[in-house]
């Protein structure tokens, strides 16, 4: 038995490194523009690589129980197919033997996933950020970006609609008040980025602006005047340093989300969405183990003319499971329908569906 299960184990811990290496890389897919576009601007390729580093946690906590899924469902299938597994039951081998090493690696990955989803994942994503604040620093320019409103800090807020080098197009400049009101307005069709970087300064020129002073209590006070050229020195270094940067609720490791919930729980604040990423964090983490029983009989049961069904439930089954855990994850506003319990649905439909499928045709 002890051959079994090594060959067993062998073949796929192969197929899981082979399945979890082109998943993270097609989730990861997603960054690869915003890498781009920092090359392009100059930003120190270590600082990339950085930045896709701190991503990675993140997208392991997905890829880990969809690769496992589906190198265990590939596996099982080739073995049933070639007649291996057959052959080991007319041996005298019960289907617990031989699955049981793949229901022992699914719990060892479950605590991998625990570990990563509580702590490593939210506590790189927050480094990522930071990083990105750093990187903009350094090269003000990346803090700028071609068709997004972007507060490059506090009461002012950009928008181009092209940028090549220093040069932009179609520029809408924002001032807010301390209210966050928006008091000025100007509108470009070209302008010009020049950072002094002793003096932490973005130089931004405007050609034929049109600038709009906004009263927003009377607005029969507004203003509007034309100039061909103006100039705004914008200070960035000190602005940047000085504003913080909060974790968002899925940045927060495992001990800062049960702080927070105590001191909201003290200050009467609604703790939802704090519990539902608690319980969201230990649903992902069991995800592995709720695969596998589905994956099992999945690998095992289908017949040799339905093999490419198995195909399809490996992107079927993840999919409906991924998709049911954010949709109820967004039910965080309606607290009175308790989203934090209702994320443990997934996992016991798929545990019990897979108890069900093996024991109906053992």
């Amino acid at each position: 038995m002890k051959i079994i299960n090594l060959y067993l184990v062998k073949n796929l811990t192969i197929s899981f490194i082979t399945a979890i290496t082109i998943a993270t890389f097609v989730m990861l897919l997603g960054q690869l523009t915003k890498v781009f576009d920092l090359l392009t601007q100059g930003v120190d390729p270590k600082i990339i690589l950085m930045y896709v580093g701190y991503r990675m946690p993140q997208a392991l906590g997905y890829t880990i129980p969809l690769g496992f899924f589906i190198s265990t469902v590939l596996i099982l299938n080739r073995m049933s197919l070639d007649n291996e597994i057959s052959a080991l039951r007319a041996s005298g081998v019960s289907i617990q033997q031989i699955i049981a090493p793949i229901v022992l690696l699914s719990l060892g990955l479950c605590i991998l996933c625990g570990f990563i989803h509580l702590n490593i994942s939210p506590e790189y994503q927050y480094r990522a950020k930071w990083l990105v604040r750093e990187a903009g620093i350094i090269n003000p320019l990346m803090l700028i970006e071609e068709g997004r409103y972007v507060e490059i800090f506090d009461g002012y807020i950009v928008y181009v609609d092209k940028k090549q080098d220093t040069s932009v197009r179609d520029v809408h400049l924002y001032i807010l008040n301390k209210k966050d009101v928006v008091v000025q307005k100007i509108d470009a069709y070209r302008g010009e980025i020049i950072v002094e970087n002793k003096r932490k300064e973005i130089q931004l020129t405007l050609f034929n602006a049109t600038i709009e002073s906004i009263h927003p209590e009377d607005i029969s006070k507004n203003q509007r005047i034309k100039s061909g050229k103006c100039m705004f020195p914008l200070s960035y270094g000190n602005k940047l340093h000085k504003k913080p940067l909060i974790r968002r609720v899925d940045e927060m490791k495992i001990s800062q989300l049960f702080s927070r919930i105590q001191i909201q729980s003290e200050r009467g604040i609604d703790t939802t969405k704090l519990y539902v990423e608690l319980h969201l964090r230990a649903a992902m983490a069991l995800s592995p183990f709720s695969f596998i029983l589905l994956g099992i009989p999945l690998g095992i049961r289908l017949p040799r003319r339905e093999t490419s069904w198995s195909l399809y439930g490996c992107i079927l089954i993840p999919l409906i499971y991924f998709v049911s855990v954010s949709i109820i994850e967004g039910l965080y506003h309606f607290p009175q329908y308790k989203p934090e319990f209702l994320l443990w649905i997934p996992n016991i439909v798929c545990q019990i569906s897979g108890i069900w499928a093996l024991w109906i045709k053992k």
